[in-house]
């Protein structure tokens, strides 16, 4: 049934085929009398899962036009406002998802947009832009993520012509709960304190705004941030709780259960349609109804069951982490909850089942996040405990609280509560930040991740039959150490030019993980700004390019780290790359610690026991199989374009020449003291600006490729126009980040010579 699904996304007929498992398994089943219903219901599941991927398909063909006028419905329980941005989920006039932009013209029109509270009917002016995909090897792919929850376009608005407030009734109940849902997140924003405010609307409203982000950071840092996937638990917490409060005021027991089925209903929208919260309610409903009327259902049959109803209505849920994440702890937790040999004692229990599902996850989780925490399994652990608890009470109170008391202030119950969640971040952030509690294990190649699964269910089939499984066990165990050795054995090397945005980083691998080098560290230049124009929430450049990549090939140390010159978009990560990533040695050009920004970087890493050098020509700064030598700057400077440090080398006889910045006056003083020196691949200097690449310059080193580092449409027009008709004029081949993403070679240790290069895109 999963094989079936998954194929049909990309192949109905071989999806229509292998969905017949499906019907084999239906037909197992232990009631007999449900064969023919289940049987019905799996056909017409079926027959409009396949309407719906024809739907899927041809919003994938849609063609939108560049520019023009829209009228847009916004939903109001989707927009997020920060600085001057506000971005939001839309409805066309053909009922197509899209998603809005918009930047305020002033500090008034934010205001009023803050005050809304009901969905919005607008007449814009913009364009569609589509989103961008994966720009970097390993990294994030915004158009994927956007198409998988069925939104294939992004219309950016320059004007709002007009807009006016859509009317809500009871009639519809769909904008009645948004627009509900959207006055509970606002007074828990005005009556709530930090920590409870975040943890009460992620826990009840399902809103995970910016402020839920730096939470999920510090629990993604301990291993545990698959929990928020799993709804399971506050779902059947609440409904409890609302079925204990209507039989405690009298209402019969059997009313009580279609109130509590109800209740369930209205929590679906109300929490924000998730799919974590689709397969808790589907659940909490099919084991309900099925101990009620008994069914007869085993606990994979509705697990199966919800699947299905949860694959018709998202149909690339199993292409989602969150979906994988949610299906797939929920789907060992039946197995591991059935093994005999687990203690009953309640603690023991607890900790036994935590380490056993933490195992069932370990693949899962390493594919994703390409790290794991030694201790996630007693986090989990806890976690659970103290949620039942301590949390889900809290949240409970925080929300009526939060509804009916303005002043928290005065509100001893809150000040207590919000010290507790206090401490617990603080707790959680000292651990997580213990490195050698984390390991890396670097990208995980899709075989390993079936394969462990593969063992994974072997080994929870023998416990469940009570077999000896210690040697199965120990075999998964060793499968699962290659995921921490395994770059050890790993004969490629890699030369990549990742893609930063408008600056400059070059990664630098050896074979066997014999070393990692890094050139510049990209960084976001920075613009003054009124203060509500300020993003409170915004991704660092560094969170969002490099640091995804080096943790990708399992990078937990730099040998060394260069940096050209002291401009914000070369060094400007280096700070928090540090704070990631250990850096031993760091090399400069002498001169460069003059700029006060690059000298208190220094100091600051120094402090931390990097080994810190300047530097000026001629050195050999790398001499194993990646060679770099630096032939400029000649003399100290001061950290300008000019005193860039510029490197020369060669892999497997390819050549490259590095410039940094540096412009036309240091070109001639480079072709002056190289007259003879040629160059295979060239990094364009200074991201393609008219100031660098001039053509003396170019046609001695006769390049046969050119790479230009810079940001999609970036505010300074890089690449210039001049310097492509150079390049061109010299018979180049041009490869430009903004265009292809990253830029880079791999090869084998026993290669003679580089193969091709290779580009994302």
């Amino acid at each position: 049934m999963i094989g079936a699904n998954l194929l049909a996304v990309h192949s109905r007929s071989w999806g229509l085929v292998l969905s017949l498992l499906l019907g084999i398994r239906l037909l197992r089943t232990n009631y007999r009398k449900l064969q023919i219903t289940c049987l019905i219901f799996y056909f017409c599941m079926l027959g409009i899962f396949l309407v719906k991927m024809n739907q899927v398909q041809k919003e994938q063909e849609l063609v939108y036009p560049a520019n023009g006028s829209e009228e847009l419905l916004l939903l109001i329980d989707t927009i997020k406002i920060d600085g001057k941005q506000l971005q939001a989920k839309c409805i066309s006039p053909s009922k197509k998802k899209l998603l809005f932009y918009y930047q305020f013209s002033s500090e008034t029109e934010k205001r009023s947009w803050e005050k809304i509270t009901t969905d919005q009917l607008l007449k814009v002016a913009g364009s569609f832009v589509q989103p961008s995909g994966q720009r970097n090897k390993h990294g994030f792919d915004y158009q994927k993520y956007l198409k998988q929850q069925e939104i294939y376009a992004i219309f950016q608005a320059t004007e709002i012509v007009t807009r006016r407030t859509k009317t809500w009734s009871f009639k519809n109940p769909a904008q009645f709960l948004r627009v509900l849902r959207k006055k509970v997140a606002k007074k828990l924003d005005q009556n709530l304190p930090h920590y409870l405010k975040i943890y009460t609307k992620s826990l009840t409203l399902g809103i995970k705004d910016q402020e839920f982000t730096e939470v999920q950071q510090i629990w993604n840092e301990v291993g545990i941030v698959y929990l928020l996937n799993i709804s399971g638990m506050q779902l059947t917490f609440f409904v409890t709780i609302f079925c204990l409060f209507l039989l405690r005021i009298g209402i019969m027991e059997s009313y009580v259960f279609w109130m509590g089925n109800l209740f369930l209903v209205f929590l679906l929208p109300f929490m924000g349609f998730s799919i974590s919260i689709w397969r808790g309610i589907f659940q909490l409903l099919l084991t309900r109804c099925n101990k009620r009327y008994r069914w007869y259902l085993s606990p994979l049959d509705c697990w199966s069951l919800v699947l299905m109803l949860v694959l018709w209505l998202q149909p690339y849920l199993l292409f989602q982490v969150a979906g994988q994440l949610s299906f797939g702890l929920t789907f060992f937790s039946l197995y591991v909850t059935s093994i005999k040999q687990v203690p009953k004692q309640r603690f023991k229990r607890l900790l036994c089942l935590s380490l056993l599902l933490s195992l069932c996850s370990f693949p899962i989780l390493c594919f994703h996040f390409n790290e794991y925490h030694l201790l996630s399994f007693l986090f989990s652990c806890l976690f659970v405990y103290m949620a039942k608890q301590f949390l889900l009470p809290i949240v409970v109170f925080s929300l009526v609280c939060g509804l009916f008391f303005s002043n928290w202030q005065l509100n001893v119950g809150l000040l207590i509560c919000e010290k507790i969640l206090q401490y617990l971040e603080l707790l959680l952030s000292f651990l997580g930040k213990l490195s050698f509690l984390r390991i890396q294990t670097g990208q995980i190649a899709t075989w390993q991740l079936l394969l462990a699964l593969f063992l994974v269910f072997c080994w929870l089939a023998l416990l469940t039959e009570r077999r000896d499984s210690l040697k199965y066990c120990l075999l998964l165990l060793i499968f699962y150490s290659s995921f921490f050795w395994g770059k050890y054995i790993n004969p490629v090397g890699t030369f990549a030019f990742v893609d930063v945005g408008q600056g400059d980083a070059l990664f630098i691998q050896l074979p066997f993980h014999r070393g990692n080098y890094l050139i510049d560290t990209g960084g976001r230049l920075q613009f003054t700004t009124e203060k509500w124009q300020t993003q409170t929430a915004t991704v660092s450049n560094a969170a969002r390019t490099l640091l995804p990549y080096l943790k990708s090939k399992a990078v937990t140390k730099l040998d060394c780290v260069f940096i050209t010159h002291a401009d914000a978009d070369h060094m400007g990560d280096l700070a928090e790359l540090s704070e990631k990533v250990k850096i031993k040695k760091l090399v400069f050009p002498e001169g460069t610690d003059k700029k006060k920004s690059f000298s208190k970087v220094r100091a600051k890493l120094a402090a931390k026991g990097t080994l810190t050098s300047a530097i000026i020509a001629v050195q050999t700064v790398l001499a194993k199989e990646v060679q770099l030598t630096a032939i400029a700057p000649s003399v100290a400077g001061t950290g300008s374009n000019n005193d860039s440090l510029v490197l020369y080398g060669s892999i497997k006889k390819t050549t490259f020449l590095l410039t940094g910045d540096l412009e036309e006056a240091g070109e001639k003083a480079l072709i002056s003291s190289f007259p003879d020196l040629t160059a295979d691949v060239l990094k364009v200097g200074h991201h393609g600006s008219r100031t660098s690449s001039s053509a003396p310059f170019i046609q001695q080193f006769q390049p046969a490729i050119s790479v230009i580092s810079c940001g999609e449409n970036n505010r300074f027009g890089h690449p210039h126009e001049e310097v492509i008709k150079t390049l061109q004029n010299n018979q180049t081949k041009i490869l430009r980040t903004d265009q292809l993403g990253m830029i880079y070679y791999e090869w084998y240790v026993w290669d003679q010579k580089l193969p091709a290069i290779k580009t994302i895109r």
